[in-house]
């Protein structure tokens, strides 16, 4: 998957309501900073793998 298509569809699952509300804030913080994959995969299972961790540049 694109980056762009995993914008869409963090778009799409927050536009629907389907990213639980106590995870909006961090999912939000996540994807200012960059982190498309980690804010994607925060959205839907409330935690980022070790996988992106350890390849996400800070």
């Amino acid at each position: 998957m694109e980056e762009t298509h995993a914008e869409r569809l963090l778009d799409e699952l927050l536009d629907r309501g389907l990213v639980p509300g106590e995870r909006i804030e961090e999912v939000q913080r996540i994807r200012e900073s960059g982190e498309i994959w980690g804010a994607l995969e925060y959205a839907m299972n409330g935690e980022i793998s070790e996988r992106w961790r350890s390849e996400a540049v800070v």
